[in-house]
């Protein structure tokens, strides 16, 4: 029960008479309003205390009677001393849904949901544990909490040896929220209502809409749907991808700025993977005796033209690995040798581009 204090403490002195006619108006007001006594709420539930060796068990109803739109709280609720666990029990639900209220028959409610509250560690070293069953009854009547058992034992032990307490049935009382003493009343039947039928011109804007959707929906199947799809782009020749690779080399004048290796080792990647990718033959992961060794057992290049790479690969890697500094004439010539046996080996793809392709 709570208890509700009130006190003054704001002085009137030196206050305007009107205020203290009004805060005198709304005391008679609230002196008023509170002649009336509300009522207690004299509904209290059901407890049972159980002693079994370390546990102290209880088990209580939030009230008692309830009526047929609240929920019944039953709390489950053991006290240990430490090192001891607690299990407690599901609910036991009935097999049938319950049936109206015959004699002294008992009805069983009906499990909402359950929870467990946090462990509280109390002064003298215990530990409480509780767990609040959440019940709904169907009709009015007497219902009947089934016994449950908890089982209890010390952590270190295991579940066969734990022991056992069991709770005794519990009687509530469920009343109606409707006046028993009240008979049933049918309403007058209502008048019969004029419906008005539809406007002739809501039929035509249906079915016009309707005739839209349709044509829509045929324009889609038939020009979009099934349209086939484009067809992917050619796929960029090798040639074409060497000496664009080439011209981005002459675009960063790396040799202008310094970097001798960085221009050899760029070049000849080119050159490698325009060999592998036109020929099929591997380059780009090989050494360059490895590259050459290849190049002679597979018969696809002249002579003359093993002869140039064979040439050009070693002038490379003596810049790439050996340190060695190449005049600006080694340096054009590594360039255009480069670009030249791209164009030459390529003559068939060449010979479709215009004159100014070409000549790139």
């Amino acid at each position: 029960m709570y208890r509700f204090h009130h006190s003054s403490t704001r002085r009137a002195t030196g206050l305007n008479p009107l205020l203290l006619l009004l805060a005198l108006a709304a005391l008679i007001a609230l002196a008023g309003c509170g002649t009336g006594e509300a009522p207690e709420d004299t509904s209290t539930g059901s407890e049972q205390t159980y002693e079994r060796g370390p546990m102290a068990l209880t088990l209580s109803t939030s009230a008692d009677p309830i009526t047929t739109v609240e929920t019944l709280e039953l709390h489950l609720e053991a006290t240990l001393e430490d090192g001891y666990e607690v299990q407690f029990p599901a609910y036991p639900q009935a097999e049938a849904e319950p049936t109206p209220d015959e004699g002294d028959e008992a009805n069983f409610f009906t499990l909402v949901n359950y929870e467990d509250a946090a462990p509280v560690l109390l002064d003298d070293g215990r530990v409480r544990r509780q767990r609040t069953y959440f019940l709904e009854p169907f009709l009015d009547g007497t219902y009947t909490i089934p016994a449950l058992e908890v089982r209890y034992g010390a952590a270190d032990q295991t579940d066969d040896t734990w022991l056992r307490t069991e709770t005794e049935a519990l009687e509530v009382t469920v009343a109606s929220v409707l006046d028993p003493d009240a008979e049933p009343a049918l309403e007058a039947l209502a008048g019969p209502v004029t419906v008005q039928d539809p406007t002739p011109w809501a039929w035509y804007a249906f079915w016009l809409l309707l005739a839209l959707l349709a044509a829509a929906a045929g324009y889609y199947y038939v020009f979009i749907r099934t349209a086939p799809a484009p067809p992917p782009p050619p796929p960029v020749p090798h040639y074409k991808r060497a000496l664009d690779a080439l011209d981005a080399i002459e675009r960063e004048k790396l040799v202008e700025k310094g970097l001798y290796k960085e221009f050899y080792i760029r070049v000849s990647d080119v050159l490698r993977h325009y060999i592998e990718g036109q020929f099929g033959l591997p380059a780009s992961e090989r050494t360059t005796e490895e590259f050459l060794e290849g190049l002679q057992q597979s018969a696809l290049l002249g002579l003359a033209e093993q002869l140039l790479l064979k040439e050009f690969l070693r002038h490379c890697d003596l810049v790439k690995f050996a340190g060695a500094e190449p005049s600006s004439e080694d340096i054009r010539h590594t360039f255009d040798t480069c670009n030249q046996f791209v164009k030459d080996t390529a003559k068939t793809e060449l010979q479709g581009l215009a004159p100014s392709e070409e000549a790139k």
